[in-house]
């Protein structure tokens, strides 16, 4: 594939910006591939000898329609088995009952393709087990409802955690959340299997710290380091997951809930259409759940820390309710830790290491996360900016 590259937000006619996670092209600012559309693949050869191959994952637009941005993996996105359709379901139904077998209420779908109907507790148990890394297990159920799919899809991820993804009803309509015990997820996947209410908490499991304002959240426990520190085991704070971020999203959550009227002021803010003309429409997820209430900078990464593609997260705290600019905290997600660093190599990164936070008027945001998500910017740069600032608050640049 011909090199070619732009940073003006115009590529030459046939061509489409990409991003590339990891591989030859991880590190790529502006380059561009033939399109739209996107190809499924893109096979890029070493200089030491044979391809590497792009698979891709997703195509959006950061605000311009007309500049699609195509974004690849080097393996592509774990793909579980597709759904049944309505016909489909039917076929099997009249199939099961001309066998005499009564009314079928469940399928189980494998990797392999193979269909599984009204599958027993052993059968569950061997397909469970026996599903390899980024490998799905789907149960589907075949009863009649009002609308959309009831299904139960389990995903084993290659940090041998397993992901359990519940759809009722319609797509919108789902829970998600993880867990690394295979114990778990099976007492979760047979409960859910034989319709007993009881299978979530199967995967919840205790609650560290007290939460007033849960909103029957279904809840996950995140261990591991943040900031470089390691969390005593039983002291992690419990937070809500937040799924179903679209990468060209930027992530904005609050923790103070002393100010309502502060809290709309901020999101209007945020929703308004931003650059240097407002040419450009908002992108933004904003959690509004009393569950993260007084959640620290620590924990907020820690919760948010499996979004590989979030490189800023932007947090609305008492202090920004109380400062007349809204300064949104801005958090970064990707750091060195220093205590891991090689002082003959690292020695000013580690005597000077680079800001981790900074804050930023709402209206700042957008150009953050598209500047930062893209490379075009570091980090580091939007906080030096903030600190040229008499209050320390990054304006729209």
């Amino acid at each position: 594939m011909e090199d070619v590259f732009d940073t003006t937000g115009r590529p030459p006619k046939g061509w489409m910006h990409a991003i590339f996670h990891g591989g030859p092209y991880g590190e790529d600012v502006g380059r561009c591939i033939p399109g739209p559309p996107a190809p499924e693949t893109l096979a890029v050869p070493l200089a030491e000898g044979g391809v590497h191959v792009y698979r891709l994952w997703t195509v959006g637009s950061w605000s311009d329609p007309d500049d699609p941005i195509a974004v690849y993996n080097p393996d592509g996105p774990p793909v579980p088995p597709s759904l049944l359709t309505g016909q489909e379901k039917e076929w099997l139904r009249d199939r099961h009952q001309k066998e005499g077998l009564g009314p079928l209420k469940l399928v189980a779908l494998a990797p392999d393709g193979r269909l599984v109907r009204d599958p027993d507790v052993p059968t569950i148990e061997a397909m469970l087990a026996g599903l390899r890394h980024r490998e799905h297990l789907l149960l589907q159920r075949m009863t009649d409802h009002d609308e959309g799919d009831w299904c139960l899809q389990v995903l084993l991820d290659e940090d041998d955690t397993y992901e359990v993804v519940h759809q009722a009803g319609t797509a919108a309509e789902r829970d998600r959340t993880r867990s690394a015990s295979q114990a778990a997820a099976r007492d979760a996947v047979l409960r859910w299997a034989a319709d007993q209410l009881s299978w979530r908490t199967a995967l919840e499991g205790p609650r560290p710290f007290p939460l007033d304002h849960t909103r029957g959240s279904w809840l996950s426990v995140r261990r591991g380091r943040v900031l470089g520190m390691t969390m005593p085991e039983g002291l992690e704070r419990v937070l809500p997951e937040i799924v179903g971020r679209d990468m060209f999203d930027a992530l904005v959550i609050r923790t103070d809930f002393s100010d309502d009227e502060s809290w709309t002021v901020v999101v209007g803010e945020l929703r308004r259409p931003w650059g240097p003309d407002g040419e450009f429409p908002a992108r933004v997820q904003v959690v509004d759940a009393p569950d993260w209430s007084g959640a620290t900078a620590d924990e907020v990464l820690a919760a948010v820390g499996e979004d590989e593609y979030l490189s800023v997260v932007f947090v609305v705290d008492r202090h920004t309710m109380e400062s007349s600019t809204r300064g949104v905290l801005a958090l970064s997600t990707v750091w060195e830790d220093e205590g891991d660093l090689d002082p003959v190599y690292y020695q000013e990164l580690i005597e000077s290491p680079e800001p981790r936070e900074f804050r930023a008027a709402p209206a700042a945001v957008h150009a953050v996360h598209v500047n930062v998500t893209l490379g075009n910017m570091g980090f580091a740069e939007f906080a030096v900016a903030a600190s040229a600032e008499p209050d320390q608050v990054l304006r729209p640049v």
